[in-house]
């Protein structure tokens, strides 16, 4: 029975562990709506085994007032029967705006620069508004540094900020500053904390606040610390390497610069001076130590994508004005300069034809000059419609004449831009054989063939190219500031790729696999940085399932050979140089080569590469060079020649031969032999055994003669293959068996 200020009290039924008499509890009523974690759900009038429900007594994770659903939400004993749960906990109501920002408009990362944008645009649309910066200007340098700040490292922090402020009282902060904070999904830690977390999100400008008593006095700005261990604000404990920027005392790494503060001289509640920091960090190095610490703030994710190096002064001075004001604190040094003061703008040339060229619409001087205004860029004519841009530093995306185009195509609006009347287009014939065109048919081929088609990353890990001859001359493509040390290079070849794929497909029991990839490799060469199209196909596990009419069949390297050379086919089968092929890839393959060119390689790959990968099962690998592909399929003639009407004629060999001699060998040398009847040379049959010499073995050939006049007579087959018996016994050393 359930009181909630009515006449009549509710029956409701509740199973809570915690629900006892006089207690006083959050009641939602008939009507209302609900919102957990997965659903909306609203209370209906029920029965529960029987008895009737007239609402339901609350948890706070039905309220979203927290995670806990063990029992019920127990409200004060003074709380009054009746009264709305959001007059009890002072509830405001507030509107979130939710903006993706594009990587590159760093500038927008903050409140000021998104409301600094829309001024812009209610600008060029003669909207009369107003932007105005929050808190005020303070003069640097003013009183003694109570820390000595130096910069050992000015390419990795060209300036640095810092103020001092005693009598501060740490304590939670006001209720306002909370509810700011957790609707910026923040969780509020105590006021020093909050307003440094306040000017981040307002001015896109991260700042940090260090218990100053904890400094020792001197804060350094350096690399050069590896081996030092650093305890996060978060917990992780990091050890620092040569080219970590940190700031220290000196002796000892106190914070990851622009990533996250230490624990050492974290804020507390003991606090009671503060030395406050705001910085401009380098952005490739403050990248490059977040994603080797993995770890990730809302400052690094600024402080990498570029913050307004003069923004600092206006960030920290807002910050003083805050503290001063909700901790009682005294400025005692400060804000003191270290480093660079103001940063010169981006200098840009830029010529109006070009803009209306590349946006297709035309814009006035007066349209054009209105857009510079209102993004805040200088500009001085020169006449002709040709201007100097000066862009200011906050916009570290716009350094081009292009990216000024965007920004005035931004501004001006792209639905603004006008579809043509009349659209023109001109149908071209084209006789050459396009290489998507190639591409498609092959990759058609492939897939009728049972392969699947695979795309795999660009970027790999450089350790798997280490010591590889391979790629003799050649230097891997390493990336300035690798994500992680799995993707650190470019690929020099798809067969890292592949293998991978294979692995975690032989991990998932999968091991039956028929893959190609087409895509491209990159390398340096004489300084040159140079890449390639290349289609990679990959065979291993069984080639066909085992069936009730026959059992199942190994992929081997006569079924590659088979799918490689149905691609040569396809592309006309110019007349191809075989040779032998080993590297540390691959141990035992062939290379095609055109014109002394190499076509493809292909073969079994080595055991030691396949162990790299935990690969248990041979894997056999193709490598087309695709440009050279498409440059001889480009080139191939078709021609047409009627079927023979006459019969073709087959004949046998048995030769015994030195197992040095190899079936390429013979067909090149039986084709030189007669090249007016034989048609086609096959190999059937190899035998090496115990009836045989040990440096001995046994090919059995077989061999196609047909004439397109008329019908061989028993002499002509007869002397074509004296022919070749005695150039195989004479030049060969064969024995006929």
């Amino acid at each position: 029975s359930v009181d909630v200020g009515n006449v009549e009290p509710l029956q409701i039924v509740c199973g809570a562990p915690n629900v006892t008499a006089g207690a006083k509890v959050v009641v939602a009523t008939i009507g209302t709506v609900l919102h957990n974690r997965k659903e909306s759900f609203e209370i209906r009038k029920s029965k529960i085994r029987g008895v009737v429900s007239e609402g339901m007594l609350c948890a706070e994770v039905e309220i979203g007032l927290g995670d806990d659903d063990s029992g019920l939400f127990l409200l004060p004993s003074d709380a009054t029967v009746g009264e709305d749960l959001a007059n009890l906990y002072s509830v405001e109501s507030d509107t979130v705006i939710e903006i993706d920002i594009t990587p590159n408009r760093s500038d927008a990362l903050g409140h000021f620069g998104v409301a600094r944008d829309l001024f812009a645009y209610y600008q060029t649309k003669g909207i009369p508004t107003n932007l105005k910066r929050m808190g005020e200007s303070l003069p640097i340098n003013v009183g003694e540094p109570m820390v000595k700040v130096s910069i050992k490292d000015e390419s990795a922090c060209p300036k640095y900020l810092g103020a001092s402020l005693k009598g501060v009282r740490v304590a939670p902060s006001p209720e306002w500053l909370k509810n700011r904070l957790k609707v910026l999904g923040l969780k509020p830690v105590n006021n020093v904390v909050d307003i440094t977390n306040l000017v981040l999100m307002e001015l896109g400008q991260p700042l940090h606040a260090f218990d100053a008593d904890k400094l020792g006095g001197t804060v350094e700005i350096k690399k050069g610390m590896e081996g030092k261990e650093l305890l996060l604000l978060d917990g992780t404990k990091y050890t620092c390497v040569a080219d970590d920027l940190v700031i220290s005392n000196g002796i000892d790494p106190l914070c990851l610069a622009g990533v996250m503060g230490g624990e050492s001289t974290a804020v507390t509640q003991q606090t009671t001076t503060v030395f406050l920091e705001a910085a401009y960090f380098n952005p490739v190095d403050v990248r490059t130590a977040s994603k080797r610490a993995g770890v990730n703030s809302d400052s690094s994710y600024r402080f990498e994508r570029g913050i307004d190096p003069n923004g600092t002064l206006h960030a920290i001075n807002r910050a003083i004005g805050l503290l001063q004001e909700l901790t009682g604190a005294d400025l005692i040094g400060g804000p003191h300069l270290t480093g660079q003061e103001t940063f010169e703008p981006f200098k840009v040339k830029f010529r109006t034809e070009k803009c209306q060229s590349v946006l297709g619409i035309t814009l006035s001087a007066k349209e054009i000059e209105a857009v510079f205004k209102a993004l805040e860029i200088k500009f001085k004519e020169e006449g002709g419609g040709v201007y100097q841009l000066e862009i200011p530093p906050y916009r570290v995306d716009v350094q081009r004449e292009v990216d000024v185009f965007e920004e005035i195509l931004r501004v001006y609006g792209y639905n603004n831009v006008q579809l043509p009347s009349h659209l023109t287009t001109a149908i071209v014939r084209e006789d050459k054989l396009p290489q998507e065109v190639l591409k498609e048919k092959v990759s058609e081929a492939l897939v009728g063939s049972g392969f699947t088609e695979i795309l795999n990353n660009s970027l790999t890990k450089g350790s798997y190219l280490e010591g590889v001859s391979n790629f003799k001359g050649k230097q891997v493509v390493e990336l300035l500031n690798p994500l992680s040390n799995d993707l650190n290079s470019m690929r020099m070849s798809l067969l890292h790729g592949g293998l991978e794929c294979i692995a975690r497909n032989q991990n998932m029991k999968s091991p039956d696999l028929k893959l190609f990839e087409f895509g491209k490799t990159y390398w340096k060469e004489e300084g040159e940085y140079c890449e390639s199209n290349r289609l990679a196909i990959f065979m291993s596990g069984n080639e066909r399932d085992s069936h009730w009419s026959e059992a199942s069949r190994k992929s081997s390297f006569y079924a590659l050979k088979g799918v490689v050379e149905g691609i040569i086919e396809k592309i006309g089968g110019p007349r191809i140089k075989v040779s032998s092929w080993n590297s540390d890839l691959v141990g035992e393959g062939l290379r095609y080569q055109v014109k002394k060119r190499s076509l493809l390689e292909f073969g079994l790959v080595s055991t030691s590469v396949l162990k790299q990968f935990g690969i248990k099962q041979a894997v056999y690998f193709a490598d087309f060079d695709w440009n050279y592909v498409h440059e001889l399929a480009m080139k191939n003639v078709v021609r047409i020649k009627p079927l023979n009407k006459f019969h073709p004629v087959k004949r046998d060999l048995s030769l015994l031969l030195d197992r040095t001699i190899n079936y390429d060998q013979l067909q090149k040398l039986a084709f030189q032999t007669d090249q007016k009847y034989l048609s086609k040379v096959e190999l059937f049959d190899v035998y090496q055994g115990d009836k045989l010499p040990k440096d001995k073995k046994s090919y059995a050939l077989s061999f196609e003669l047909s004439s397109q006049d008329t019908t061989l007579k028993e002499e002509e087959i007869e002397q074509v293959m004296k022919k070749l018996i005695h150039n195989f016994e004479t030049q060969l050393g064969a024995q006929l068996r």
